[in-house]
């Protein structure tokens, strides 16, 4: 039920910002902010897909809506969308750590099964071989 509250705003928001451009300095800065409220809430648990879209939209605010009210923008409101895109680059890495993490976990998890697997299956077999080299040695060197 939370996915699905979590996918329908997310839609909503994607529906009303990519239809309506902000029309002012205030508009866009207050649009933002509600954008990053929303990319707050649901950054954590969107699929890739899902996540793909948001990004999408926080390029048309970082990039296309604020060359449109560059010029308006007070230092106040610049350093409110300098930390609007700092935030949103934490989500980035947040989400591309997690994935990382778990690829990592897999191969540790796969790496410990072949060790398991070798322990179980050929191990007693590669010491028995060393065991009888040794032996051999011994026996040479003895002679």
């Amino acid at each position: 039920m939370k996915s699905f509250l979590g996918l329908f705003l997310l839609s909503l928001t994607a529906l009303l910002f990519t239809n309506c451009a902000p029309i002012s300095k205030e508009g866009y800065i207050a649009e933002f902010e509600e954008f990053m409220d929303e990319a707050a809430q649901i950054y954590e648990t969107h699929l890739p897909k899902e996540w793909a879209e948001v990004e999408k939209q926080f390029s048309k605010f970082a990039k296309e809506y604020y060359d449109k009210f560059e010029l308006e923008l007070s230092p106040s409101d610049k350093l409110k969308v300098l930390g609007f895109q700092a935030k949103f680059n934490k989500y980035k890495l947040h989400r591309e750590l997690k994935g990382l993490t778990k690829d990592a976990k897999k191969g540790i998890n796969k790496a410990i099964d072949q060790v398991k697997d070798y322990t179980n299956k050929d191990l007693q077999k590669d010491i028995d071989e060393l065991k009888r080299d040794v032996d051999k040695v011994i026996k040479e060197i003895s002679e």
